[in-house]
């Protein structure tokens, strides 16, 4: 990867920072080529309130004057062996539909790096210590040609309430009317047999806000092996509370009346079928602690309550114990039957960009806390 930016290529091509003003053009190509759900409170949110860096961590290429590509790196303090640092997720990708499969993205990527790396146009206490990813399979061989480095992936792990959807989903709603019922009652009485006994002498305080002191003292009782968030009070408060994708509550399980785990969740209703998914979104502690797999364990019985008419748990391994999730009868989607109806899922990728801080070593064991900034 070179290490020099690129300016305005042969193609006529301009790559540059972020610049005020840039905020609509931005989000008009994002809801232009994705949905319609982005605004520019929703920018200034991600890239400019985020308390990480003070500037924009958004990089641009324009053609003719307009801005036709974008991509994010969303900043997030982070703490490792080294202390503290920057780690920037790649996000918030776009590329008009009428400028791609010319390497845009490859040079847009490119040039955002070379300009962390030269220092050229950004400040030099902010560039980022390294850069990560979630690469699904369109990515990740660019990701990999670009010199990403592969962490971890993600596995899927699903809680079938309510198969009736899939059902209908795959065969149509004439055939989940008929065969709805048989297949739900076939999901209901499989879970009665995964339902273990819930850890004892563990409470589980549901929450429709934030409880950001709670949560960043859960996350500093124990920092894994690598680099870890530094999720503090602040980062709470700006990362769940923002425009976008907000959380439904946060689950505290405490043994004594002291807090041991916690889990913030979020449901989405699939436009198709009317079926709703609720996504265990982000846990604390990130590293081993003597309660935190009690702890999560309650909490997820807990929310299997509280969402009788859900159809579907969906959490994330490594986030969450395996072991947690398939004593509840949870199945990944690497196998049948979800491997028949889902295609492969997301791939950690990272990239070193300096030499004296967080080594390749770090990054390569940062699986299970740089998956919990995943949304």
């Amino acid at each position: 990867m070179g290490l020099e930016p690129i300016g305005t290529d042969a193609n006529g091509y301009t790559y540059r920072p972020f610049e005020p003003g840039d905020e609509q053009a931005i989000v008009d190509l994002h809801n232009a080529v994705w949905d319609g759900g982005r605004t520019v409170e929703w920018f200034h949110w991600k890239y400019v309130d985020a308390p990480a860096v003070e500037h924009v961590p958004m990089f641009v290429a324009e053609y003719e004057g307009d801005i036709v590509a974008a991509v994010g790196f969303a900043a997030y303090r982070m703490w490792g062996l080294e202390g503290a640092g920057v780690g920037a997720l790649v996000s918030d990708l776009v590329v008009a539909q009428s400028h791609r499969r010319r390497g845009i993205f490859s040079s847009l990527f490119r040039d955002g790096v070379a300009r962390y790396v030269t220092r050229t146009g950004v400040p030099d206490v902010e560039c980022p210590d390294f850069i990560f990813g979630y690469a699904n399979a369109s990515s990740h061989p660019g990701m990999q040609k670009l010199g990403a480095l592969d962490v971890e992936p993600r596995r899927s792990f699903h809680q079938i309430r309510r198969p009736r959807y899939y059902v209908q989903d795959r065969f149509g709603p004439a055939a989940a009317r008929v065969l709805g019922p048989v297949v739900d009652t076939a999901a209901r009485l499989y879970l009665r047999r995964h339902d273990p006994a819930s850890p004892a002498g563990i409470t589980v305080r549901r929450h429709t806000d934030i409880p950001a002191e709670t949560l960043a003292t859960l996350a500093d009782a124990a920092r894994p092996a690598g680099v870890s968030p530094l999720a503090d009070a602040q980062f709470y408060r700006w990362r769940f509370e923002g425009p976008r994708w907000r959380p439904d509550a946060t689950y505290v399980a405490s043994r004594e009346g002291r807090p041991i785990a916690a889990t913030i969740t979020r449901t989405t209703t699939e436009a198709a079928t009317g079926a709703e998914t609720l996504s265990l979104i982000h846990t604390v502690p990130f590293g081993e602690t003597t309660d935190r797999a009690d702890g999560i364990g309650a909490i997820l019985d807990r929310v299997a309550v509280d969402s009788p008419d859900t159809g579907f748990l969906r959490a994330w391994n490594p986030v969450y114990p395996d072991r947690l999730l398939r004593e509840r009868g949870f199945i990944s989607d690497q196998q049948p039957p979800l491997s028949w109806i889902t295609g492969p899922d997301l791939q950690l990728v990272a990239f070193e960009l300096s030499d004296d801080r967080y080594s390749t070593a770090d990054l390569q064991v940062s699986g299970p806390a740089l998956w919990s900034l995943d949304k």
